[in-house]
């Protein structure tokens, strides 16, 4: 068999690597480089020569690439799962005492609620933060 086609071997199935593991764009970079070592293999390069333009063309697509893929890529973030109830507003269905929790209602879902303050059921209350499966909340200021 001819070395180019085994530089297109790995070229492909470097890029396979990459597009079935989370990764962070080099092994497509890498696949590239093998590609066109596979190209410079065909108009008969030595497996010295290969080796280099693998290695040059890998490491200039990794240092053009990444960069631009990790720009294309960053969205804004946001918060996710429970960070996102910190700062929303429940109702209380069950009392809350300073030392003994109560009950919260948030989008549909009912919550245990701690809180330094007393709050009886039917209040409002915003979100505070988020402590493993309970709500830390304060009484909502009436306007």
């Amino acid at each position: 068999m001819n070395s180019w086609l085994y530089w297109i071997i790995l070229g492909v199935a470097l890029m396979v690597l990459e597009m079935v593991t989370p990764g962070i764009f080099v092994a497509f970079c890498f696949g590239l480089g093998a590609v066109a070592a596979s190209a410079a293999a065909y108009f008969g390069a030595s497996v010295l020569v290969c080796w280099a333009v693998f290695l040059i063309t890998s490491v200039v697509f990794v240092l053009i690439a990444r960069p631009l893929a990790k720009r294309l890529m960053k969205g804004e973030s946001r918060a996710s799962n429970v960070d996102e109830l910190i700062g929303m507003e429940g109702m209380v269905t069950q009392a809350i005492a300073p030392h003994a929790p109560g009950s919260v209602k948030v989008r549909g879902e009912h919550w245990r609620a701690e809180s330094a303050e007393a709050i009886n059921t039917n209040a409002l209350v915003e979100i505070l933060k988020v402590s493993g499966t309970y709500l830390i909340v304060k009484k909502k200021e009436t306007q």
